[in-house]
């Protein structure tokens, strides 16, 4: 065998080996967030469980609740609870609508859902809505955007308006530098968030819980074209039919479900056009007529104060446990009403 042959097989079997590698990692870390698998399984092991639960359902906003420290304060009441984070990135009704049966086996005590004026526009909020359609290749060799697209896809919530598939290095750059962030923030992870490992486009959690910015320091990032764009409350809104469904299941099932308005900050709730805002409301109370469900509102209640850790979100530090008291009274209140 010549010098050439052995080379080429060299060559070839060195590029299958890392091709077989990449396969089988890709696989593992697929499985990972597999929202189908580990959430189903979650659900299946607290089925016989006697603990009175509460489960807090809703977007990033929630998971920036301190579900421990919730709990804890409503032992100190002497309120038997256990309070479960059930928070996911893009965790909208229609997301949650397909584990609606294994959540409902459960039978929790109370479920606190959070709304948020960019959760009822016309689009469904998170399934397929920007898939673009890839013809076949046509080459033996895979198209590198059509393989990062399809590949990043069948992630739920990874996020793929933030890649650009025309630059493969730069999209491969991109998913290691955000895989090593989520590894630092998901070992921080506890039992009591498990679904929050979806959350994985917003940095590690020791920033997530440092210390808010000023209300001024946020005023400047209001992005008014972004708002435009996801503020577009519809009263067709797939969102909206699949909450009302997630109602009445836990009604018909004794189990009490209410609703609580997701903080914002005033300069994004003064960015919002007044027609959006008040179909926004004029939506909310049109499911409370369907469905007789209460609602909490917090939108508005800590606008003006510096308890933010970004314009969406609440910070999970200490300057941020007026939010977790809000959540331990609207418990309280359901448990006594």
């Amino acid at each position: 065998m010549n010098d050439n042959i052995k080379v080429s097989l060299a060559v070839l079997i060195t590029l299958l080996g890392a091709i077989t590698i990449l396969y089988f990692v890709n696989e593992w870390h697929m499985s990972q967030y597999d929202p189908q698998k580990w959430q189903s399984e979650w659900y299946s092991e607290h089925i016989d469980s006697n603990e009175k639960k509460v489960y807090l359902l809703g977007d990033s906003r929630i998971i920036r609740i301190n579900e421990t420290r919730v709990t804890d304060d409503l032992s100190k009441d002497g309120y038997d609870f256990t309070v479960y984070d059930l928070g996911a990135v893009g965790g909208e009704a229609e997301y949650r609508l397909q584990y609606l049966n294994e959540m409902v086996a459960t039978k929790p005590e109370l479920i606190i859902f959070g709304v948020d004026f960019i959760d009822f526009r016309p689009e469904p909020s998170w399934s397929v809505s920007k898939i673009q359609t890839f013809e076949k290749p046509k080459s033996l060799l895979p198209d590198p955007e059509h393989f990062f697209y399809n590949q990043i896809k069948q992630i739920d919530n990874l996020g793929i308006d933030r890649y650009n598939f025309n630059n493969p290095k730069l999209t491969t750059l991109e998913i290691i530098a955000y895989n090593i962030q989520d590894i630092s923030w998901w070992a921080q992870r506890t039992e009591m968030q498990p679904f929050a490992r979806e959350w994985i486009n917003t940095g590690n959690y020791e920033l997530a819980s440092g210390p808010p910015l000023t209300t001024h320091q946020l005023d400047e990032l209001v992005d008014m074209q972004s708002i435009l764009n996801l503020v577009r409350p519809d009263k067709d809104s797939p969102a909206k039919h699949a909450l009302e469904t997630i109602i009445r299941e836990c009604q018909k099932n004794n189990i009490k479900i209410v609703l609580v308005t997701m903080p914002r900050l005033q300069a994004y709730l003064d960015a919002i056009p007044d027609k959006q805002f008040n179909k926004y409301f004029e939506l909310l109370n049109n499911i409370q007529n369907n469905t007789n469900v209460k609602i909490y509102y917090l939108h508005d209640k800590y606008a003006n104060l510096d308890v933010w850790w970004d314009i969406g979100h609440v910070t999970g530090s200490p300057s941020g446990q007026i939010y977790n008291d809000s959540i331990t009274e609207i418990i309280k209140n359901e448990a006594n009403s």
